[in-house]
């Protein structure tokens, strides 16, 4: 819910989101009941104080078995997520290297999110078959 007033824009501003995927629907409230949901609208959220991409090794890239990432201090956990911006994989790291089983996920454009002991940092990968 944005507010109890009436909304006249056709645009909206979330303000202050933490690096996500994020789900967006609009349902029109009336006097005599709701609307049905609209169609959903899907956004990745990057952060602006981001770390800077290359201080990471990731390779191959694009990847088709395994994706290797090295930096230069500890990865504390890491997000997988598709073009969608949906997780499809999450894990705990504690180590300066990881090395990610991509083999069975389908061709395409996904994001890792890394979260280290220095900040957060995203990073675009492919996949190919």
């Amino acid at each position: 819910m944005i507010n109890e007033s009436l909304v006249n824009a056709l645009t909206y501003v979330d303000p202050d989101l933490p690096i996500g995927s994020y789900e967006y629907f609009v349902i029109a409230v009336y006097y005599f009941g709701e609307s049905s949901a609209s169609e959903p609208a899907f956004t990745l959220i990057t952060g602006t104080n981001q770390l800077d991409a290359t201080l990471f090794s990731i390779l191959p890239n694009p990847a088709r078995d395994y994706v290797n990432v090295q930096a230069g201090y500890t990865i504390i956990s890491y997000e997988l997520l598709n073009n969608s911006g949906q997780v499809v994989r999450i894990d705990v790291v504690n180590a300066p290297v990881l090395n990610i089983d991509v083999s069975s996920f389908d061709s395409g454009i996904y994001y890792l999110k890394l979260n280290t002991t220095k900040g957060a940092s995203m990073n675009k990968i492919a996949i190919r078959k």
